[in-house]
């Protein structure tokens, strides 16, 4: 995310994590993708994506200018 949170931003970040759940349930757990399942797991990823956006901004203004470039940027 760039810092502005938009309905846009949100829903790309929710379909993200759907998409992720989908290949991790496909690939590692060999369970259903088109589940209900893929769908809690992906709302669970794009959730945290967005929690990450909201707080990363206040973590970089708190910390130090030499430690602020540790956090990935989430591109």
């Amino acid at each position: 995310m760039s810092g502005v949170i938009t309905t846009q931003s949100i829903m790309d970040d929710i379909l993200r994590g759907i998409a992720i759940a989908g290949v991790n349930r496909l690939v590692w757990t060999r369970q259903p993708v088109f589940s209900q399942g893929t769908l809690n797991d992906g709302f669970r990823f794009g959730m945290a994506s967005v929690t990450y956006g909201l707080v990363s901004p206040v973590i970089k203004g708190i910390l130090p200018p030499q430690l602020s470039g540790i956090l990935p940027n989430g591109n």
